[in-house]
């Protein structure tokens, strides 16, 4: 079984990745397309030219579609190499549509989405503008997000307006607004039992 938790930055995906892989024993991806280039950490010969080129897609290329097929290409790798383990991914097909997402990119997202790069099931994290802006400030007080607009005047509308398009792919929606860590864990474990048996 494959989950992605998915999300805006600010909403807790990373630590519910982590809890769920830790208590369904599963293997936990944090970055998928380090995955692919097999980059553990800053230390591998790899990191930096891997950074070089994310810099390059993500930040000198106003393609929406190339950034589509860049994080396609590294979901595509889990799902053809890993498809008969059990992983929790941190960031998934919503996540890369919440900053990606358009009428221009739609083609590149529905091709994904038909390769079944939703894997088993997307677990969606809300957070309101006013909680992520402080979650990230209590996070690191420095964090560049919060001065670049892009990233803080994100909204769930184009994930919604997705989501729309895909009514029947399997999904659990969690606002984690006014929850701990631990209540969005223990949400999402019940929601995957009921869902799945686990």
């Amino acid at each position: 079984m494959i989950i992605t938790v998915d999300g805006l930055d600010g909403c807790g995906k990373s630590t519910l990745a982590k809890g769920l892989a830790n208590r369904l024993g599963f293997k936990y991806i944090d970055k998928p397309l380090y995955q692919l280039f097999n980059v553990s950490g800053d230390d591998n010969i790899l990191y930096k030219p891997l950074c070089q080129m994310q810099d390059v897609v993500y930040n000198k290329t106003s393609s929406d579609k190339l950034k589509a097929f860049f994080i396609g290409l590294s979901l595509l790798y889990i799902k053809e190499e890993f498809a008969s383990q059990n992983i929790v991914i941190d960031r998934g097909i919503l996540s890369c549509y919440a900053y990606n997402g358009n009428d221009i990119s739609n083609q590149v997202f529905k091709y994904l989405i038909e390769l079944g790069l939703w894997f088993n099931v997307s677990i969606l994290l809300y957070v309101s503008p006013e909680v992520r802006k402080k979650r990230l400030f209590d996070r690191n007080p420095n964090d560049s997000d919060l001065s670049f607009d892009k990233i803080m005047d994100l909204k769930y509308d184009s994930i919604n307006c997705l989501l729309t398009q895909y009514p029947d792919l399997p999904i659990i929606k969690i606002n984690t607004d006014n929850l701990t860590s631990n209540e969005v864990l223990e949400l999402a474990i019940d929601s995957l039992k009921r869902q799945f048996n686990l």
